[in-house]
């Protein structure tokens, strides 16, 4: 239904603008409203399609292709100031700042966080691994341990089902807080849930867990 959905009446222009630091799903949403209210939204993104880890990470079966190609054509049709492969320097902040009437910074969660123990530089963290499966530049082993049994979690396990994994454990300190169709997916794919387990470091054969049990791992 959404797809045939017409766009909502824009309020009488502002007359102001509003650069938009980042074309991930804050971004869009805060040019979208912007627009609404009369403002001329510009937005900057440095990556070369818009829509952050809803098109760069987010798996397929989750949000299809089809409505979110259909969203983003909408938004290029009525936000005509949108800048890709945009990478800014400082020097390029100052530029906008005087430019523009206001900026909004929506630059999103870049850095992915590491787990500090022994060996953590043999992990994947879940952001890499979802751009990397999303784009199909990435292979996994026969058995895959994930650390983290969220819905990050969940799609990770799901991703690396699809990609060939046949053993696929998720390991949490408490019992997984994840749900939904994130849950599901990973059950199908025929995951395994483990809980309360405690890493205590990341080896070439697997994770060793404080209890002293390895869990082996290709991946």
């Amino acid at each position: 239904a959404s797809l045939k959905a017409n766009a909502p009446a824009q309020e009488a222009p502002s007359g102001k603008t509003i650069a938009v630091i980042g074309g991930g799903p804050s971004g869009l949403s805060t040019a979208w409203q912007l627009w609404m209210k009369g403002h001329t939204p510009v937005v900057y993104e440095s990556a070369e399609r818009l829509g952050g880890k809803i098109t760069a990470t987010i798996p397929d079966n989750r949000i299809p292709e089809d409505v979110v190609s259909h969203e983003l054509k909408r938004l290029h049709k009525l936000i005509r100031q949108i800048n890709l492969k945009k990478p800014l320097t400082k020097k390029d902040f100052q530029k906008i700042k005087t430019k523009h009437d206001f900026v909004v910074i929506a630059s999103g969660a870049q850095k992915a966080r590491t787990i500090p123990v022994n060996g953590h530089e043999l992990a994947v963290s879940a952001l890499e691994f979802l751009r990397k499966s999303k784009a199909n530049q990435i292979k996994v082993g026969r058995r895959v341990v994930i650390i983290g049994a969220g819905n990050v979690g969940c799609d990770a396990a799901s991703e690396a089902a699809r990609l060939g994994a046949q053993d696929i454990t998720l390991i949490d300190i408490q019992e997984p807080a994840s749900f939904g169709v994130e849950r599901k997916h990973a059950e199908k794919a025929g995951a395994r849930f483990l809980w309360p387990c405690f890493t205590k470091a990341i080896k070439k054969d697997g994770v060793e867990l404080t209890s002293g049990e390895l869990l082996p791992a290709d991946t």
